[in-house]
């Protein structure tokens, strides 16, 4: 299995209050890994190259929020491919080799023209991968709940990516942004799954949408929704896992 590692230093501007390494700076670090492993892969690459990747769902657990001022390491891996989905592993390592977080995310492969496009075997050679890792196969349910209006956000220019769309990273900071501040301060995200349904664009609103926590499994649950213009314009939906801070 070929694994992919970089280095990064948790500066200032990537922690809370807290000094802790906020979990939209875990993600967009995840993805400048994944970004740097296709580029030294498609180097020498000599095929078709009328492709391009966009996140479709991750799946996410965070045992350790590290500090600022740490080292760590990013481990990316693929674990699959189907079709047009393609599996990704992550795992955040502290400088003592600790496990910090654990990701297994689906992506799915568009041409230039934003239509899905089937993955040539000769592309999924490329990664190296080995079967037999954990894989996000399932689809995550949109779960119907007793939803409120959290809060609303306006589309800025700086949200937007190179691909003109609001880059996925952005929904984590509106998911954070969105839980009651009671909840936020005194407790702390340990698990978060999203699913990608639809593009948001520079001058659309979306509007937040949370549920109250529900106990299952003796796990605290915040169902949410983020939606567009109109209540079937959903651009994301998942489940977010709290602990308490104590």
């Amino acid at each position: 299995m070929s694994k992919y590692r970089n280095e990064y230093k948790v500066l200032r501007y990537d922690c809370n209050y807290k000094s802790n390494m906020k979990l939209e700076a875990m993600f967009e670090h995840m993805i400048d890994n994944a970004v740097n492993q296709n580029n030294f892969l498609m180097k020498d690459f000599s095929g078709d190259r009328d492709f391009y990747w966009i996140v479709y769902q991750w799946d996410v657990d965070i045992l350790r929020y590290p500090k600022e001022g740490e080292k760590i390491f990013i481990d990316t891996y693929a674990t699959g491919f189907y079709k047009f989905y393609a599996y990704r592993n992550f795992d955040i390592y502290d400088k003592d080799e600790n496990l910090c977080l654990k990701a297994k995310s689906k992506w799915l492969m568009l041409s230039k023209d934003f239509n899905l496009k089937r993955i040539d075997e000769d592309v999924a050679n490329l990664y190296d991968y080995e079967k037999g890792n954990e894989v996000l196969k399932r689809n995550f349910k949109d779960e119907d709940d007793d939803y409120k209006l959290s809060k609303t956000f306006d589309v800025r220019r700086s949200d937007i990516d190179s691909y003109m769309h609001v880059s996925n990273t952005k929904y984590i900071n509106w998911l954070i942004e969105s839980i009651p501040l009671d909840i936020y301060r005194n407790n702390k995200i340990e698990k978060i799954q999203i699913t990608y349904k639809n593009q948001t664009k520079y001058n659309d609103s979306v509007d937040i949408y949370m549920s109250n926590i529900k106990t299952l499994d003796n796990k605290n649950i915040i169902n949410y929704r983020i939606i567009g213009k109109t209540s079937k314009d959903t651009k994301a939906y998942g489940k977010i896992y709290i602990i308490s801070n104590e």
